[in-house]
C-alpha cells in the first residue's frame, strides 16, 4: 500500500471531476476482496488511462528494468502476480520477454490483460488462499 502523503499528492492531481478521483479514493478505503472486486470491475476498462495518463504511473516500466537487470533469460517464464490490465506484461514485452502468464483477483482486469495478447495464459485467483495453478 502507498504510504498516505503519495496517495494524497496523486489524488491532488486529478480534477474532482474526473471520474478517476473517485476510484482512486475507492481503492484506498478496501475492506474486503468483494470490493475489490467491485472496485476493478468498475476501474478495468479506463485503468490505464488513469493511472499512466492521469497519475504517471511508472511502477510497470520500473519492475520491468529490474526484472530485465536480473533476468537475462529472455525466454524464461515470469508470473505477473497481480498483472491487472497487464501494464507491467506490457513493459516486460518492449524488453524482450516472450513467456508469461498473469495472475489478478479481478476477472474484469484480466479481460483487459487478455486484450493484450502477450500472456500464455491468466489466472484468476486470491493470493489469500492457496493458488491452484500449475
Amino acid at each position: 500500500m502507498w504510504p498516505v502523503a503519495l496517495i494524497l499528492a496523486a489524488m491532488a492531481k486529478l480534477p474532482a471531476d474526473n471520474p478517476a478521483a473517485d476510484l482512486v479514493a475507492r481503492a484506498y478505503s478496501i475492506n474486503d476482496a468483494d470490493e475489490q472486486q467491485a472496485l476493478y470491475h468498475d476501474w478495468a476498462e479506463t485503468y490505464d488511462e488513469a493511472m499512466i495518463g492521469g497519475l504517471n504511473y511508472l511502477t510497470p516500466q520500473n519492475c520491468a528494468a529490474l526484472s530485465a537487470r536480473h533476468q537475462t533469460d529472455m525466454n524464461g517464464l515470469i508470473l505477473d502476480v497481480g498483472c491487472g490490465t497487464g501494464l507491467a506484461g506490457s513493459e516486460l514485452a518492449k524488453l524482450g520477454f516472450t513467456k508469461m502468464d498473469g495472475l489478478d483477483l479481478s476477472e474484469s482486469m484480466l479481460e483487459m490483460a487478455g486484450r493484450r495478447g502477450l500472456y500464455r495464459k491468466l489466472f484468476e485467483a486470491d493470493l489469500l488462499k492457496p493458488l491452484e495453478i500449475e
